[in-house]
């Protein structure tokens, strides 16, 4: 038997269980739903500022809301996230890092910052060869 700690939730999942994988898999992706949650719930605007040090506007903000839902929302591979299977397989008590979690919102939002850039000085651009 397995014991998974994840944020406030504990779960027990019989390694030998025929599901045991995407057991694991689902308690991941809660995980992730959760902390996603806790990022757009607690001031997307002040996250981003403070990592990014980068102030968006109210229609950025939610464009990064819309992004991160889809992260959200989307199925994971457990190959991406095999340093938790292995530690999951090794150990019969397991707390699942954040860390992971964080990196991979925080790749989302860059992703998404970055292309707000370009955005805006394309737009910008194209607005002053045309002036």
């Amino acid at each position: 038997m397995k014991t998974i700690q994840a944020s406030t939730l504990t779960y027990r999942i019989n390694e030998k269980d025929a599901d045991f994988r995407s057991l694991l898999a689902g308690i991941i992706q809660d995980h992730r739903k959760y902390l996603v949650d806790c990022v757009i719930n607690t001031g997307l605007d002040r996250y981003v500022d403070y990592k990014f040090s980068q102030r968006l506007s109210q229609s950025e903000i939610n464009d990064l809301k819309r992004n991160l839902s889809g992260l959200k929302n989307s199925t994971i591979s457990l190959d991406k996230y095999s340093s938790i299977v292995e530690s999951v397989n090794k150990y019969d008590f397991f707390q699942l890092p954040n860390v992971i979690f964080y990196n991979e919102i925080d790749q989302r939002l860059k992703e998404n910052l970055i292309q707000t850039e370009i955005n805006f000085n394309t737009h910008k651009k194209f607005s002053h060869d045309h002036e």
